[in-house]
């Protein structure tokens, strides 16, 4: 897909009257690398929205069974693992057992999601990455629905 194209089949409703998207449609072409990185940018806020603070709200793609955006089981694991002892030592939750700070932790890391709290390039940078990570957000949603598929069977 051209840049061209990606701004075409992209923009948003409410960015059409932008100049640069006027010279687009006259034109044929780009004038410069603005316009579709900027429709990149809503793309990904839109994604992050989907699957965060909007994913619970009336027809979403995570309510409807369509996808679903994950937490990864090694990496929660592995920060339980580390954050136990601490817990237990540091703090004096001597009584504090493994099952019961999984709970926790999963309980809360999905309260976070549902809230919003997703860990993405531009909430860690400030920086948005543009049409790779438009790419590749993409093809973990569908990876995703792939696996809540195959989990039905």
């Amino acid at each position: 897909m051209t840049p061209e194209q990606f701004v075409v089949e992209f923009i948003g409703p409410n960015m059409t009257w932008l100049s640069e998207y006027e010279d687009l449609l006259r034109t044929g072409s780009l004038g410069s690398d603005w316009l579709r990185e900027t429709v990149a940018k809503r793309l990904q806020w839109e994604a992050l929205a989907e699957f965060g603070y909007l994913a619970r709200r009336g027809r979403s793609l995570e309510t409807v069974g369509s996808a679903a955006l994950g937490i990864e089981p090694e990496r929660v694991a592995a920060a339980i693992a580390r954050i136990g002892p601490e817990l237990r030592e540091g703090l004096g939750l001597r009584d504090l057992a493994e099952d019961r700070l999984r709970v926790f932790v999963w309980g809360f890391l999905l309260y976070l999601k549902r809230r919003g709290a997703i860990a993405h390039e531009f909430w860690l940078t400030g920086k948005m990455p543009v049409v790779n990570s438009v790419v590749s957000i993409t093809a973990v949603f569908y990876r995703e629905r792939l696996r809540m598929q195959a989990k039905k069977l």
